[in-house]
């Protein structure tokens, strides 16, 4: 938050910035910052485990075809 503070007082020094670009800058970080924490924190909203893609490859020597494939696991285990 010092640097968000420093970088902001001298934006607004330098006449690059309005005060209500910084306040609704900061506010706008700080609450996408929360937001974030929180989802993050809570494993009900952001389940770790579930919804997990893998990328895979795809080899065929006899039909000379090869190439990448994702798929994506939607079981509860890890």
């Amino acid at each position: 938050m010092g640097l968000a503070t420093v970088v902001s007082t001298a934006r607004f020094t330098a006449q690059k910035h309005y005060a209500s670009d910084i306040l609704a800058g900061g506010a706008m970080g700080w609450f996408i910052g929360r937001y974030v924490w929180k989802t993050h924190q809570d494993h009900a909203i952001h389940p770790h485990s579930g919804f997990k893609p893998a990328v895979v490859p795809q080899i065929s020597p006899g039909a000379r075809a090869y190439g990448v494939a994702v798929e994506f696991n939607l079981g509860d285990s890890p």
